[in-house]
């Protein structure tokens, strides 16, 4: 099971891709499924790195930003792509449970939160991958 086939994420979706890095995840989400999406990499380097893999890809609707993840507003996205170590899970979990709508969809990979029940897990490239809807946290 994936984002697309629980109908979680299509064309019409907004991603966030928190700590984005290299950009990897923000594109291959982009380019499968034509949704739009925002990148935050606090590292210059990576998230210049991460402009250059949405410019290669030709993604549109995909835009990479200088910023602290925990310094944005995650109200207005659909679904959050999480890489983060296992503090600044903690710290996500907090800030999602504050500003996410009770239908955003957050995928952690690598860990997870702890207070939260994922709606399912599976692996990817031997990571373990968590989805959490907001709406089942409470």
């Amino acid at each position: 099971a994936d984002l697309a086939s629980r109908g979680w994420l299509d064309e019409s979706s907004r991603l966030a891709d928190l700590g984005c890095g290299d950009g990897r995840w923000l594109v291959a989400a982009a380019t499968s499924y034509a949704c739009r999406g925002v990148g935050f990499e606090v590292d210059a380097a990576m998230a210049a790195a991460a402009r250059d893999a949405v410019k290669r890809a030709r993604v549109a609707g995909v835009d990479v930003v200088d910023a602290d993840l925990f310094s944005q507003d995650l109200g207005a996205f659909d679904v959050i792509i999480a890489y983060l170590f296992r503090a600044g899970c903690a710290r996500l979990e907090t800030k999602a449970r504050a500003e996410l709508r009770c239908d955003a969809v957050l995928v952690c990979v690598g860990f997870g939160l702890s207070a939260w029940a994922p709606t399912f897990e599976t692996r990817t490239d031997g990571l373990m991958v968590r989805y959490y809807r907001r709406r089942d946290a409470d």
